[in-house]
């Protein structure tokens, strides 16, 4: 292909990408993000709420993990669970508690106003393969 074509082509290619590109405020384009906002224990000590806001315009999971005592605390982990949902992604910004679920790894109960390491992912998986979008890990203190 010659060197004008193969311009004309990208050109072409990137106006029909900023076309169809879903937009934010004032035309800027909307890129996926994902952040755990809190953690909640309920019940039993069993359960716990991951609270996530993200936005994507890509992407059909959205998956949560949890370890308690943080991985970074030096301590080897006594709780550890994990959460899936279906993410819905139109480029706005949606906010839903995750249920985390013990892992067989799972010791005791989660420990209200105790650290733990959070982490939240949006990613799009197609035939058992995962591509991730956006994620978020940061330390929460369960409440």
């Amino acid at each position: 292909m010659a060197t004008r074509q193969r311009i004309s082509v990208l050109g072409a290619t990137a106006a029909a990408l900023l076309v169809v590109a879903p937009t934010g405020a004032a035309g800027t384009v909307v890129r996926d993000t994902v952040r755990a906002e809190s953690a909640t224990v309920l019940g039993d000590g069993r359960n716990l709420f991951v609270k996530v806001t993200y936005t994507c315009t890509t992407g059909n999971t959205l998956s949560v993990a949890v370890a308690q005592p943080p991985v970074k605390s030096g301590q080897r982990p006594l709780r550890v669970g994990a959460g899936l949902t279906t993410a819905k992604c139109d480029g706005r910004t949606y906010t839903l508690d995750v249920p985390v679920r013990p892992t067989g790894t799972f010791t005791g109960t989660w420990q209200k106003g105790r650290t733990a390491a959070v982490g939240a992912v949006i990613s799009t998986v197609v035939q058992g393969k995962a591509r991730l979008n956006a994620s978020d890990s940061r330390q929460l203190l369960l409440r």
